[in-house]
């Protein structure tokens, strides 16, 4: 009978190297995923947080407005604008044009949660004449034969803001303001938007005003 050694047929130094290479690669690979998973989590808090532009046209007081609006966290700096669009370029109100151009050249910051408004147009709800530039009057049915051809016409946004984020916006007024829509606002809350809007030696005025504007919001919500 013939015994044979298995330790004569077996490798142990080369198998104890390949389980050595085996547990050093599956500890890079843990490495690389933990590393990964840092990465995503850090990414994602970073756009939970950050400055986010939204825009749209509003009416208020029988005028249409570009509203943008900051809905992030962190305040939206160095925002360049490009608004373009017959709706823009071929308005009938000169200093419209003129804000428009120089919002190309120049830029704007908005905190977090706050908004601006540009004049587009008077809406078709304004009557009679009304004073948009310096005093001069614009008769209304001149400008409401204009904005018929323009409602559904688009306005195009495009620029960037925070050194990173892209903007790239088309819509149309129409888009935002369908016949037969309304929009009615807490008559407080305008009150309280008035208000802080003007500089006022007492502060606490606008701040008490707001706070009761929240606490009505709150009761008429729960």
């Amino acid at each position: 009978m013939i015994l044979l050694c298995t330790d004569y047929f077996i490798n142990w130094d080369a198998i104890s190297a390949l389980s050595n290479i085996a547990i050093a690669f599956l500890a890079l690979c843990s490495l690389v995923y933990s590393i990964y998973l840092l990465y995503r989590e850090r990414k994602q808090r970073i756009e939970d947080v950050r400055a986010r532009l939204t825009f749209c046209v509003v009416e208020w007081q029988d005028l249409y407005m570009l509203k943008i609006t900051n809905v992030g966290k962190e305040t939206a700096y160095g925002i360049k604008l490009n608004v373009s669009g017959s709706p823009i370029t071929e308005n009938p109100i000169n200093f419209v044009r003129e804000v428009f151009t120089k919002l190309r050249t120049g830029t704007i910051n908005i905190e977090a949660g706050k908004s601006v408004y540009y004049l587009i147009s008077p809406s078709e709800s304004a009557e009679g004449k009304q004073g948009l530039e310096g005093g001069k009057e614009y008769d209304m049915m001149e400008i409401k034969k204009w904005l018929l051809t323009q409602v559904n016409e688009k306005i195009s946004i495009k620029g960037v803001y925070n050194n990173r984020y892209m903007i790239n916006e088309v819509f149309t007024i129409r888009d935002f303001n369908q016949i037969g829509a309304f929009v009615i606002n807490d008559p407080l809350q305008s009150i309280a938007e008035a208000i802080t809007s003007h500089d006022y030696n007492d502060k606490s005025i606008p701040k008490n005003i707001q706070i009761v504007a929240n606490e009505i919001k709150k009761k008429s919500q729960g």
